[in-house]
Formats: structure tokens, C-alpha cells, sequence
């Protein structure tokens, strides 16, 4: 080979790689932005886990009141009324 086409070759070596090196700066610094996105996803969906967790305690504790305040109402129906039931037994 002739020195000219070997600094052909050269000049468009050097160029490509400085295109290569662009293109890899430019997904370097989109991997940076989606790594930074996926943390604030992942303490997001922490976040959210949390308040779920919390919320179903409340639920289920606001079902046990509930069926605790139900019981006490139909016992005091029951003092207020009498049962039927043990009523139409002893009639």
C-alpha cells in the first residue's frame, strides 16, 4: 500500500472513532438519565408500598371496629327488645 491511501484509511479510522466516541458519550449520558429515573421509580414504588401496607393495617383494624360496634348494637337491641327467639320459646 501506498502512504497516501494508508493516511486515507487513517483520516477516516480517526473519524469513525470520533463518532464512536460521541455516540458512546451520548448513551453514557442516557444510561445516567434512565439509571437516575429508575431510582426515583424504585423510592416511588417503595413510597407507595409503604402506603398501601399502612392503609390495609387501617382497613382491617376499622373492619375489626366494626364488626365490634355491630356486636354491641345488636346486644343492646337485644336488652332493649329481648330476643324473639327465647320470647316465642317460652310463649
Amino acid at each position: 500500500m501506498d502512504d497516501a491511501l494508508l493516511h486515507v484509511r487513517l483520516h477516516a479510522s480517526e473519524e469513525r472513532n470520533a463518532a464512536l466516541c460521541g455516540e458512546l458519550a451520548s448513551l453514557r449520558a442516557a444510561h445516567d438519565r434512565m439509571a437516575a429515573e429508575c431510582s426515583a421509580l424504585r423510592r416511588d414504588y417503595e413510597a407507595l408500598l409503604d402506603a398501601t401496607r399502612i392503609i390495609s393495617d387501617e382497613r382491617d383494624s376499622q373492619r375489626r371496629r366494626i364488626a365490634e360496634l355491630e356486636a354491641a348494637n345488636n346486644r343492646l337491641v337485644d336488652m332493649l327488645w329481648g330476643r324473639r327467639t327465647s320470647n316465642a320459646a317460652s310463649g
